[in-house]
């Protein structure tokens, strides 16, 4: 077999660069801030399942380039993601949460810092199955009742609803509530999709007309709202 040839050398460097810069990120004043947010949800005895911290960063990060003031959070889980967007936000921005389990929202309402908990507001809903003209011969699972009185929304984060029980039987279906936000999106709306592959599949397939995909992670994918439907 041919020897392994070595990357050019500029991008060697960038790699090398990319390493350093991420390593001193650690001791900068709001990264070790932002590490001890994500500490103190991922302590909960329901801490396992949040996001990851790189992830976290992520979400952080493009909350703050997109300049959103106003989120929509379909997952709220024990509220690690709304504190994570709430904290990229200037003093104005809000979030506004839906989960389906009671449980996990008053978990969430006690982890929430208190100074991030006036942008943050929580909601339960059922969460369900349903059909749409928009996407013929798929099913979609979202949540009943979605806070649209947020809106219009300018970051929606999908991490939700998880499976459910309908009909006696558990049931996961790919996310669809975006489907049904179309309306209530500001344009220039980011979409970030935590690990939901398979919806992010289907709605570039059925709503890519609407949407630039912008961003294809490992683990998430971004979405942004270039035109009204």
């Amino acid at each position: 077999p041919l020897p392994r040839r070595s990357p050019p050398m500029n991008l060697r460097l960038q790699r090398m660069f990319g390493r350093a810069r991420r390593f001193l990120r650690r001791f900068h004043p709001r990264e070790r801030r932002f590490a001890r947010l994500h500490a103190t949800f991922a302590a909960s005895v329901r801490g396992a399942h949040i996001v990851a911290l790189n992830d976290a960063r992520k979400i952080f990060r493009t909350v703050r380039s997109c300049r959103a003031r106003r989120a929509l959070d379909l997952g709220t889980g024990i509220g690690a993601s709304a504190a994570f967007i709430a904290a990229a936000m200037r003093e104005e921005g809000q979030v506004w949460s839906v989960e389906q389990d009671a449980s996990y929202t008053k978990e969430a309402e006690r982890l929430m810092p208190p100074k991030l908990a006036p942008k943050v507001h929580m909601s339960v809903s059922d969460a369900y199955s349903f059909t749409t003209t928009l996407a013929p011969g798929h099913t979609f699972a979202g949540y009943r009742t979605l806070p649209l009185h947020g809106a219009p929304f300018d970051f929606v984060l999908v991490d939700g609803p998880g499976s459910f029980m309908e009909n006696g039987m558990v049931v996961r279906y790919p996310n669809g509530d975006l489907f049904n936000l179309l309306p209530y999106l500001a344009l220039q709306c980011t979409i970030f999709i935590d690990r939901r592959h398979r919806s992010a599949a289907l709605y570039e397939q059925f709503l890519g007309k609407h949407f630039a995909h912008t961003v294809r992670a490992r683990t998430y994918s971004v979405f942004v709202y270039e035109k009204y439907i």
